[in-house]
């Protein structure tokens, strides 16, 4: 009779023990969990606030030391930094900084963080902040190009043509000279009528000018000729405006703009461009 009533109560004493130890290891597990997806401690110190001992530009060369072959828990957090806000302690300038160097980095990882793709397409598309989406239409190169998914590829092209029809953006420049990198076919007629369209539109602005005369030219898009010899005869465009349409007139002028670009060679700063020219016209 004593077995028989020992045996359920070592039932009881083992139903009692489990009872306690599945909440300690269900805890464990998490903790275990918690420390795995945790970045690492030269991540954390990056991304963290500002400490007295850590400068901007201390944190800023510590992401370019950082290994292409990340652990997945940097990755990850290095990817929500920059679906973020902007800090309160930090600056404007230095948290575009951090944005550009941030991505570079993850594009460069031998293992891209899951989202990376569909993060950078949406900053290009629908970032408020002009230089954030500046800087991640450039990026989009990278996307277009194999082997990534057709869909993604396509998503890549749509934002460079929408970013490249956005007249009265810098940005808009940057999308071009982007777009002309993804090129296979230098006369694509989607390309040459975005190029026209920035030149021709009042809205556009001079960087956007600048660069779609970069970008138009080299293509062989006559167009920008026309916009080239309007720059050259305005008294008041910027230096690197007329070197980019001495350059484009070098490539894509008529002999007659000879006398359009000799007027410039006394000038130090145009000189060098306008003699190219000259030279590519065979003048």
């Amino acid at each position: 009779m004593l077995l028989l009533t020992l045996f359920p109560c070592r039932r009881a004493m083992a139903a009692a023990t489990i009872c306690v130890l599945l909440p300690l290891i269900v805890t464990m597990n998490a903790a275990e969990e918690a420390a795995a997806s945790a970045p690492s401690a030269s991540v954390a110190r990056i991304l963290g606030s500002p400490l007295a001992d850590v400068t901007v530009e201390s944190r800023l060369a510590a992401i370019k030391r950082l290994s292409s072959r990340l652990p997945q828990a940097d990755k990850a957090a290095l990817l929500r930094f920059t679906g973020g806000d902007q800090p309160e302690d930090m600056q404007l300038p230095v948290w575009h900084s951090f944005i550009n160097d941030i991505l570079d980095l993850l594009l460069k990882q031998k293992v891209p963080p899951a989202g990376l793709d569909d993060q950078l397409l949406r900053m290009a598309r629908e970032n408020t902040d002009p230089v954030i989406r500046d800087y991640s239409l450039q990026k989009l190169d990278l996307l277009v190009a194999e082997p990534h998914p057709e869909k993604i590829r396509s998503a890549a092209l749509a934002a460079l043509q929408e970013g490249a029809a956005s007249h009265g953006q810098h940005f808009q420049g940057t999308a071009l000279l982007t777009w002309r990198r993804t090129l296979k076919d230098p006369a694509d007629p989607a390309f040459r009528k975005a190029v026209v369209a920035c030149l021709q539109s009042p809205a556009s602005t001079s960087p956007a000018r600048i660069a779609a005369l970069q970008a138009g030219t080299s293509c062989g898009i006559r167009e920008c000729a026309a916009a080239a010899r309007e720059v050259l005869g305005d008294p008041e465009a910027t230096l690197p405006h007329k070197l980019s349409a001495l350059s484009a007139l070098g490539s894509v002028g008529e002999s007659a703009d000879t006398a359009l670009i000799t007027p410039f060679l006394p000038d130090p700063a145009l000189a060098p461009a306008a003699a190219a020219a000259l030279k590519k016209l065979g003048s």
